[in-house]
């Protein structure tokens, strides 16, 4: 066998075995991303993995709670649970220190109405709250 044969028959293996490693890896990671919500209600007409998606790629830990779980409303029709920061430390879904997370709101704090962005982004619409 010549060199160039020799390592490209090496070099295929490997890069099959890479590639595997890849995307065992990044599947985990959506799994245990999956694992911090919970979808209550879906009347969009879209599946769940669309909304769990977009979740997962934005960071939803400012809207998490140390005890209690919190509901996310979709201008879609959609509600997700956003599970407490003890529930997943407890599940062992993230490694995390609680007192990192606020135990309420503050006073007044309306949560905002998400939507999904046309290339799969979250958004997030705030309201003015009157006085």
């Amino acid at each position: 066998m010549t060199q160039k044969k020799l390592f490209l028959s090496a070099l295929i293996p490997f890069l099959l075995i890479l590639f595997m490693g890849l995307s065992a890896a990044n599947s985990q990671s959506k799994k245990d991303n999956y694992q911090k919500y919970e979808i209550t209600s879906n009347n969009s007409g879209k599946p769940n993995v669309y909304f769990l998606n977009a979740v997962s790629k934005a960071n939803m830990e400012t809207f998490r709670l140390k005890d209690d779980d919190v509901i996310v409303k979709f201008k879609e029709g959609v509600e997700i649970k956003l599970l407490s920061a003890s529930k997943l430390k407890q599940n062992g879904v993230l490694n995390i220190e609680l007192n990192d997370y606020k135990s309420t709101f503050p006073k007044g704090y309306i949560l905002p109405i998400f939507g999904i962005g046309e290339h799969g982004n979250l958004l997030a619409e705030y309201k003015k709250k009157l006085k």
